[in-house]
């Protein structure tokens, strides 16, 4: 069951090697992306991330992780799942790029993973925890959700992609921009940032 996690360490691995010529610039698996900044005491905490696979990466999650053909997940599956699927996606900061005065955070822990099968697609929730929290009064708070290889496209969904929890509504906001200063796949994909806005409540 650990196929599918080494084939995202290496294959994502062979897309950030090979010449561009070879290569040429295209993903291979597609997700759907929201997220959501936690708050805890108005300092940013961690992130809520909920992704939407593609139906060809989800068909080969299904083969492999819905035992017995349910048309879902149960609890057993979904533990397998985490164990065997989430950390391969350690070693890419699972494609949540916080940066706090232009220095990136490395993801500390992961926790609350969920998986849920939606007609033909499988989604998964988590939560990447910061490794201190985050005043993003005091600190320039900017976050991008991308696969540096582009081996995995990440666009976000078309209906309120990014929100706040644990804060009063409208203390913050958030802007999505192209990001050109953190450009991936040899300088020929131009990714997204989200730059967070707070004041006091």
């Amino acid at each position: 069951m650990s196929g599918i996690r080494d084939q995202i360490r290496i294959l994502a691995a062979l897309a950030a090697t090979a010449f561009p010529s070879v290569a040429q610039a295209h993903p291979h698996v597609w997700i759907e992306t929201r997220g959501a900044f936690d708050f805890d005491r108005n300092k940013l905490v961690a992130v809520d991330v909920d992704w939407l696979f593609d139906e060809m990466f989800s068909a080969q999650l299904i083969e492999d992780f819905d035992h017995g053909k349910k048309g879902k997940f149960d609890a057993a599956d979904i533990a397998e799942l985490q164990q065997q699927v989430l950390p391969g996606y350690a070693d890419f900061g699972y494609y949540t790029h916080v940066r706090v005065d232009g220095k990136e955070q490395k993801i500390a822990r992961t926790g609350n993973f969920a998986a849920s099968l939606e007609k033909d697609q499988v989604r998964f929730r988590f939560t990447a925890y910061l490794p201190a929290p985050v005043d993003p009064i005091a600190h320039k708070v900017e976050t991008g959700f991308y696969d540096e290889t582009f081996f995995v496209d990440l666009a976000f969904t078309p209906h309120d992609p990014i929100s706040f929890n644990g804060i009063a509504s409208g203390v913050c906001t958030d802007t999505i921009v192209p990001d050109p200063a953190h450009k991936i796949y040899f300088g020929q994909v131009t990714p997204e940032a989200v730059k967070i806005a707070c004041k006091k409540s």
